[in-house]
């Protein structure tokens, strides 16, 4: 029984090693965050360990996010900034509806452990993607306030 459940782990294990090498491979260059997450991930052989690298990950991702938000309202006029909370509000009421629809398509709708690891990979997924929007805004508007 032991022997089954060690097995299982290490497939689960190596399944998301490669799913992460083939992100990785994907992604143009990865950032100190994506970096961390992977070596957290490489230490990590529970399904517990490895959601909370990814769970580490998130909320590094959203303190960009916050950085990102902060550092562009400072550059935006009155009317660009009041333009930009409304789309940072209205995000955020996405980001809560996408992490419900993930919740009940990994939680609800299949069964394993291993749901719970792709779940925390597509809601971190979520967030790294609008603090990345940010960030390019604000390089965006930084070269045209030069």
């Amino acid at each position: 029984m032991i022997s089954r459940i060690v097995y299982k782990n290490s497939v689960i294990c190596l399944v998301l090693l490669f799913i992460l090498s083939v992100v990785s491979f994907a992604k143009e260059q990865r950032s100190p965050i994506d970096e961390a997450e992977k070596q957290c991930m490489s230490k990590e052989y529970s399904t517990a360990g490895m959601n909370n690298c990814t769970y580490t990950a998130q909320v590094q991702w959203d303190a960009e996010m916050n950085k990102y938000y902060t550092l562009l309202m400072k550059k935006l006029n009155k009317e660009e900034g009041l333009k930009l909370k409304e789309a940072q509000r209205a995000w955020i009421k996405y980001r809560d509806k996408e992490f419900e629809f993930i919740n009940s398509r990994y939680f609800e709708a299949y069964e394993g452990t291993i749901y719970t690891n792709i779940a925390a990979a597509d809601k971190m997924a979520v967030v790294e993607k609008r603090a990345m929007n940010l960030e390019e805004y604000y390089h965006i508007f930084s070269e045209q306030s030069r």
